[in-house]
């Protein structure tokens, strides 16, 4: 049996107005075609929020302030084990600039659940899913 990889990678969770956004990956590579909370792999030495403010900027141009963290997540694919850091985040200021992903939305709690995640974000969406309905008034 191989050896597992490990890696650890941070997320943004943003959202406005109820709605998450998301981006789909391009159409090649690990994750091709699906959906995922935007971010990347922490880089030795940084937190998740540089991190998420990196990769952001990086990969859709934008800025995003991090407001708060989430406890990580762990999934096991395959060769790979991945521990998902994610981290609340605001937009801050610029216009999305696709250079990693082929679209981007934000999506009702709703529409989350029609699109096609990539496995380590499915933890994090079902998180955000119980708590905006927790939120929900009786």
């Amino acid at each position: 049996m191989a050896p597992r990889r490990a890696i650890r990678v941070a997320c943004a969770v943003m959202e406005k107005k109820g709605r998450l956004f998301a981006a789909k990956r391009g159409p090649t590579g690990a994750n091709g075609g699906r959906w995922e909370l935007p971010g990347g792999k922490i880089e030795p030495g940084e937190t998740p929020e540089a991190c998420v403010r990196r990769e952001l900027w990086e990969e859709l141009g934008i800025q995003v302030e991090p407001l708060a963290s989430w406890p990580p997540c762990r999934t096991v694919l395959p060769g790979l084990a991945v521990r998902l850091f994610p981290v609340v985040c605001r937009w801050r200021r610029g216009a999305v600039q696709l250079r990693e992903h082929e679209s981007w939305d934000w999506f009702t709690p709703e529409e989350l659940l029609s699109l096609e995640w990539s496995a380590p974000d499915r933890p994090v969406i079902r998180r955000w899913l119980a708590q905006r309905k927790a939120k929900e008034p009786s």
